[in-house]
């Protein structure tokens, strides 16, 4: 009686650590996030389907102390024909400066507003959520006569991924 009185119990134990026990809840680095817009620059004068570099190209938002993650001091600075930058999830509108020849003297600013619904999706309980864009809009701020950006054209209005350009930079 003894015996079985031990092994009940061993049995019992065992039964309730192993229950109890759950698997850690880990996002994967591979469950998509919330999406940056993507931007691609195009030359307006050769042809408008050649992508072409921004010199010293700065983008920095406007009116914000502790921008997203653009970099330390809240800028973008490169040579670059494409970009991916982050909107305010706790917004629905947001201005960056894109600033082209940064640093220099021939440094020209164009503002751009960006307007967009946000909206936020559950990915489960180890990622939490995500924000999407919804309704992407734009507006060139400004009564600026010497703007470097010289169109815009939106090719998806819904940012739900990074894996498509959103909007498109004629300069």
């Amino acid at each position: 009686m003894k015996h079985s009185f031990i092994a009940i119990l061993v049995l019992l134990v065992i039964g309730f650590t192993t229950n109890s026990c759950q698997r850690d809840d880990i996002c994967p680095e591979s469950t998509p996030t919330t999406p940056k817009l993507i931007i691609t620059f195009y030359d307006i004068n050769v042809t408008p389907t050649e992508l072409k570099d921004v010199p010293s190209l700065s983008i920095t938002a406007v009116g914000v102390n502790n921008p997203v993650s653009l970099n330390e001091s809240g800028e973008i600075v490169a040579n670059t024909d494409s970009i991916a930058i982050p909107l305010n999830p706790a917004s629905t509108v947001v201005d960056f400066l894109f600033v082209r020849n940064s640093g220099n003297d021939e440094q020209n600013i164009d503002e751009l507003q960006f307007s967009y619904t946000p909206q936020d999706e559950y990915i489960n309980r180890a990622c939490g959520f995500k924000s999407n864009y919804l309704d992407l809009n734009f507006s060139l701020n400004g009564e600026d006569t010497d703007s470097w950006i010289q169109n815009i054209e939106i090719i998806e209005s819904n940012i739900t991924d990074e894996l498509t350009t959103h909007v498109t930079i004629f300069h």
